[in-house]
């Protein structure tokens, strides 16, 4: 019973440290996978990170903004607030973040599939019939995974932190240098709690282990005395209890015991391994020390034999050894010969190489000098560099600097433009409230007027009747009076026998109103010549514009194609006199063409543009040609001699068109920066700038107006002696081409609404419009034209086909389609009516007529 008891206690206490055991195997692993999750997720954090590295605000001048960057992106952040730009390239990175990249994506793929592994090997986990050696291989690669996925964390975040340190002290490194980012150090903190975690989880693994006895348990001191065994066959029940608890418990106790004999052979090995090496020593000295004590105990026992041989023996003996030391005497004296004979060989050996010796140095010496004059070189250079690095860091501050005035002065730029625009949407606003107003003033006043024009014919109806009731005595000298003031005054006869009263005449005029048009047109130039007779209608007679066409044919034949230039034609221009015509294409060029006998032939080249020519000007005598061009400028030719003559620069865009005024002696320009500037080309200097505030696509001039066609849809009218907008009219379309009839009283505009309009300049409003089925404007550049007599318009459409309609009835006479293959850019009407130039985009140009 004492026995049975003894054994019921024991295998409860085993029971209990196979438990305590188990949980602490349990808290193990569960504290290496909370560590390696939590490693997973800072590895997350710090890959999708921007702040890896700070550039270092040392040598900044604004300290109000950072800039910081990561794997994926750069940041900036000011008071603005944060700007982040992905990096635009992957193959255009350095190599080292591109191999962080990888790195960083393979730990996190290499630590998720370990977490799965990980808590499917865990002990406290029930997935099927798992096996616990299965769960423990599982619980194994999953630290090896983990551990491997913290080294790929730790080579990449110290990869990057060693580059940064580098770039920061080198002194030749000319970028900006830069710091430690929190991502390195999140990357730092992963990799540490990953490679723990995965230890542990290492550390926890049990190997299988291997079948277990039938015969019992035994536990043997060093003496091989047994300390207790359990009984092969016991049937009683305490018995087999306490085997399967010596069964279970077996697997501690052995690895317990073997991890103790692993410690202590560490901890003891270490301080034997000396002695017995020495020990070793000491068995091999005593070896041969035995093998030379027998050798000496043989030559003992030989010089005694010899000792007791005979005297005879002993004088041969004697010869012998003579014998032997004459010939060794012999042999050493060659030797010694042979010897000497060396030692002549090495002197001469030790003389060349001191010669040898003394070369070198020399050419030491030389090349010490070489490297003093270098090192002055290398400390010449390195002035320089610093101050070259003195100078570049002074041009960043610079740079700074002007980039922030840059930034204000766009912001306050932005802010006045947004003022400008409120302004001018609160001026035109007045100003249509004001023209209403002064509508209904003139109507008001009209009104009046005819009230007072009726009351005071009624009365002087009624007083002729009552005059006429009163017969009076007529006086010869009134009735003379009264002839010679009618006959100054009329431009008729009066017959003798025509009855003449004594009332006195009176004259009635009545002139109309003014208007803000009536002044528009006297800007134009225009002069309406209102005379009014004595009953108030107008004169029969009017006079007609001298030097208009009479003859204007509609073309409907193509005389000659050919190419105008080597690329697209954008310009075409006939001179005054019909005989010349200019072209101007996209090869930086202006060709002029001589027009004989229905055919162009090529007579030179203007030279001298840097870009593609947009637009051309003869001037009213033909003698000079002006062009303008997206190089921002505008030059002048003399035709006769094709010199240049002036070039006019001072626009910050392309100049889209260009004008003679009418006295030939000032230049208009509008360009794509939204200006346009009159230009003297007497002094060849600037005289005005306007600010229109759209680009300006093309320009017609007067005497003292210019009328500009802009990208917002607007024609604007300018006076040029005061320098502001006399009137706008918009249209439905981004306006392309602008042309004046002979008299100059009617506007042609062509928009990229697909439509043609007058515009009646002495009422300022569209007159008529012009379309066509298949028309299409095809450019923001698209040129028509009026024919020389003012009756006809021609235009190109996008598909290639010229139109040419009929102002007086608004319809297409004719409709050009063979010819051209691409949209038509400009068309030109030769001022003697009888030709039509259009040019393309293909290089093609075509003279037109009706022969």
């Amino acid at each position: 019973m004492m026995g049975i008891r003894v054994r019921q206690t024991h295998t409860a206490l085993i029971n209990q440290e196979i438990h305590q055991a188990g949980m602490a195997e349990v808290c193990v692993e569960v504290m290496g996978v909370v560590l390696a999750i939590l490693g997973w997720c800072l590895v997350s954090s710090s890959t999708n990170s921007a702040v890896w590295r700070i550039h270092t605000q040392a040598d900044s001048v604004m300290k109000s903004s950072s800039t910081y960057e990561g794997l994926w992106k750069s940041c900036t952040s000011n008071s603005m607030g944060v700007q982040c730009v992905t990096h635009p390239t992957t193959l255009g990175l350095p190599a080292y973040v591109q191999a962080c990249r990888a790195l960083m994506i393979i730990a996190l793929l290499l630590g998720l599939a370990s977490m799965i592994l990980s808590v499917l090997g865990l002990k406290c986990t029930k997935l099927g019939g798992m096996k616990e050696t299965s769960k423990g291989r599982l619980t194994l690669t999953a630290g090896l995974m983990f551990i491997l996925s913290g080294l790929c964390v730790l080579t990449a975040v110290s990869w990057y932190a060693a580059r940064i340190v580098q770039e920061f002290n080198d002194p030749f490194y000319i970028g900006k240098k830069s710091e430690l980012g929190t991502g390195l150090y999140f990357g730092w903190a992963a990799a540490v709690c990953v490679i723990m975690g995965g230890a542990m989880l290492c550390g926890s693994f049990k190997r299988a282990r291997s079948p277990k006895p039938a015969g019992g348990y035994r536990y043997k001191s060093s003496a091989n005395q047994q300390i207790y065994k359990t009984a092969a066959h016991s049937d009683s029940s305490s018995s087999r209890a306490y085997a399967m608890a010596g069964r279970r418990v077996e697997c501690v106790w052995k690895r317990h015991v073997a991890e103790q004999l692993k410690q202590r052979d560490r901890v003891q090995r270490q301080a034997f391994e000396e002695i017995i090496h020495q020990y070793n020593r000491l068995l091999e000295k005593s070896d041969l020390q035995v093998v030379l004590s027998e050798r000496m105990q043989t030559e003992k026992y030989e010089l005694q034999n010899r000792h007791d041989l005979s005297p005879g023996a002993e004088l041969s003996r004697c010869d012998l050894l003579q014998q032997e030391m004459s010939q060794m005497r012999i042999k050493h004296q060659e030797e010694l010969t042979e010897l000497h004979k060396k030692r002549g060989e090495l002197a001469q050996s030790v003389i060349e190489l001191n010669n040898q010796i003394q070369q070198k140095d020399k050419e030491i010496q030389s090349n010490e000098a070489k490297m003093l004059e270098y090192q002055q070189q290398i400390s010449q250079l390195e002035g320089e560099c610093r101050e070259l690095r003195n100078c570049l860091s002074d041009l960043e501050r610079a740079n700074q600097t002007l980039r922030d005035e840059y930034d204000a002065l766009q912001i306050t730029f932005s802010a006045l433009e947004e003022k400008l625009r409120k302004t001018t949407e609160d001026n035109q606003e007045l100003v249509t409230r004001w023209m209403a107003e002064k509508a209904q003033e003139a109507n008001r006043l009209n009104a009046e007027n005819e009230k007072d024009c009726r009351r005071r014919q009624a009365k002087l109806q009624k007083e002729l009747a009552d005059a006429a009731k009163e017969p009076l005595p007529i006086d010869i000298d009134d009735d003379i009076e009264v002839l010679t003031e009618e006959t100054g005054k009329g431009t008729g006869e009066t017959s003798p026998n025509h009855p003449m009263s004594r009332t006195p005449s009176k004259r009635a005029s009545q002139l109309p109103p003014g208007s803000l048009l009536d002044s528009i047109t006297n800007i134009f130039g225009v002069s309406r010549r209102r005379s009014l007779n004595s009953h108030g209608s107008p004169p029969d007679n009017t006079e007609t514009p001298s030097g208009v066409c009479a003859d204007v044919r509609v073309p409907s034949t193509a005389l000659h194609v050919f190419d105008a230039h080597d690329g697209e034609v954008n310009a075409v221009r006939f001179s005054p006199g019909s005989r010349q015509l200019a072209t101007g294409g996209m090869d930086r060029r202006v060709k002029l063409w001589e027009v004989i006998a229905g055919h162009c032939e090529y007579k030179g080249a203007l030279m001298g543009s840097n870009a593609g020519i947009t637009s051309i000007e003869f001037d009213s005598t033909g003698s000079y040609l002006l062009a303008a061009s997206n190089d921002f400028a505008s030059r002048i030719w003399t035709v006769d001699d094709y010199r240049l003559r002036h070039t006019l620069t001072g626009h910050s865009g392309k100049v889209l068109s260009a004008r003679f005024l009418l006295d030939n002696a000032r230049i208009v320009s509008g360009s794509y920066d939204r200006t346009l500037k009159l230009w003297d080309l007497r002094s060849k200097v600037c005289m005005k700038t306007v600010f229109a505030g759209s680009s300006c696509n093309d320009i017609v001039c007067t005497e003292q107006c210019v009328m500009s066609g802009h990208f917002d849809k607007k024609v604007r009218f300018w006076d040029i002696r005061a320098e502001s907008t006399v009137c706008e009219l918009e249209l439905l379309g981004k306006v392309t081409s602008l042309d004046l009839n002979h008299d100059r009283t009617e506007l042609l505009t062509c928009s990229r609404d697909d439509l043609i309009k007058i515009i009646d300049l002495r009422s300022n409003a569209v007159k008529q419009t012009f379309s066509a089925q298949g028309f299409k404007c095809g450019s923001d550049f698209t040129r028509v034209t009026f024919s020389p007599d003012g009756s006809y318009i021609a235009g190109g459409s996008a598909d290639g086909v010229l139109y040419v309609w009929n102002v007086l009835t608004g319809k297409v006479e004719k409709n050009l389609d063979k010819g051209h293959s691409s949209s038509i850019n400009a068309v030109s009407w030769s001022p003697s009516g009888s030709y039509v130039l259009s040019v393309e985009k293909s290089s093609k140009a075509i003279l037109w007529s009706d022969m």
